[in-house]
């Protein structure tokens, strides 16, 4: 749902599935260079997400292209010491949780995070096993590791660490774009036709008294049943409250279809009533829509799959992993050292996280009942 939003919202989402060795419950381990028995918990497979202003990778180069990904993120001071194999020495706090971004990677004296970047470089012949550094101030603060993508046996492979979901490919830009930044004009009409109408009925709407020759003699007020009285003989009238300008009704009216368009949620006009009018609508928003639900469905089936992979390489014990195939579910039996990345294929369909409503799910049933696919009861 994050990666989702900050793909829609923010143009760029990301999510790096890892293995969480902090979960418990914990047991006892040495550590083999050191020789010091250490608490290490058990562990589960856990997603980080991160937005687009978090992750960057080499300039002028797709993400999927880029030999190289890095994440930069505020992190707790004392998260960073307790990071595995850390060499960096004291460090210093140098950002701010303020999202303003007029403070942020200056020193706070209340600040206790630190920027930390972690660097992924995908194997080459340089570099066979790949590299992953984590840095702060400007040097390495941990040892250096391979790529963190490893197959059954803990060879390193050449796959993405970092799964990206994007709602606009941008054909002439490294970066994507959102649904986010073509309706902020649009609500900006919206908000400026709002900010007008108020402005008018602050003006115009406001009871005011005109007296004609003469003047009154106390101050009026909202009290109800007030008696009022006035010097000479003048002609005292509410004054006149001009109509509403129908354009800013208009114009609001207009930017709401605007904003319909561009994010294909249009409403059926009342003018439509044909059920097949109104079917080729809600096909025409459906076909709109359907190129980022594609997107999500290829999203959430790398996410599984790097997610079974790391089952398998973390879990000590044989077991049956259950996929649901095409009839059911499919048991893989004891798949503990099995090449689980090339033989798994988590397939994820458009039509099953497209949302629908009560009415459309009673109507495939009702289909599925007329075709005999099913029993009624």
């Amino acid at each position: 749902t994050q990666v989702v939003t900050l793909a829609v919202v923010a143009d760029e989402g990301f999510a790096w599935p890892y293995w969480d060795s902090t979960v418990g419950p914990y047991v006892q381990d040495v550590d083999p260079e050191t020789g010091e028995t250490k608490l290490i918990g058990e562990g589960e497979v856990a997603v980080r997400v991160f937005g687009g202003n978090e992750v960057y990778w080499e300039p002028g180069q797709k993400f999927d292209e880029s030999r190289w990904h890095a994440v930069e993120q505020a992190m707790p001071v004392e998260d960073v010491y307790a990071m595995e194999g850390y060499i960096g020495g004291k460090l210093t706090p140098n950002a701010s949780s303020n999202d303003d971004g007029v403070v942020k990677n200056k020193i706070n004296s209340n600040s206790k995070l630190v920027m930390v970047t972690r660097y992924l470089e995908r194997p080459c012949p340089k570099y066979p096993n790949g590299r992953w550094l984590n840095l702060a101030e400007g040097k390495v603060i941990t040892k250096e590791r391979p790529y963190p993508c490893q197959d059954g046996q803990g060879n390193v492979i050449d796959e993405p660490v970092l799964h990206k979901l994007s709602y606009f490919i941008d054909p002439d830009s490294d970066r994507d774009m959102g649904l986010g930044r073509h309706l902020v004009d649009p609500q900006r009409t919206i908000n400026d036709c709002i900010n007008k109408m108020l402005e008018w009925k602050n003006l115009a709407m406001n009871p005011q008294i005109i007296v004609r020759n003469g003047q009154f003699k106390q101050r009026l007020t909202d009290e109800p049943g007030a008696v009022y009285t006035h010097n000479g003989s003048a002609d005292v009238q509410w004054r006149p409250v001009p109509p509403l300008p129908a354009a800013l009704s208009e114009l609001k009216q207009e930017a709401v279809s605007d904003m319909a368009r561009i994010a294909a949620q249009n409403a059926i006009p009342s003018q439509v009533e044909a059920g097949r009018a109104i079917q080729a609508l809600i096909e025409k928003d459906a076909t709109r829509r359907g190129s980022f639900l594609a997107n999500v469905a290829d999203f959430h089936s790398r996410l599984g799959r790097h997610c079974a992979y790391l089952v398998q390489r973390h879990y000590t014990e044989q077991r049956t992993v259950g996929f649901k195939g095409d009839f059911g579910w499919e048991s893989i039996q004891d798949f503990k050292g099995a090449q689980l990345r090339n033989q798994t294929d988590v397939r994820v369909y458009t039509a099953s996280i497209e949302p629908q409503t009560k009415e459309a799910r009673e109507q495939r049933i009702m289909n599925f009942v007329q075709m005999g696919a099913i029993d009624p009861q």
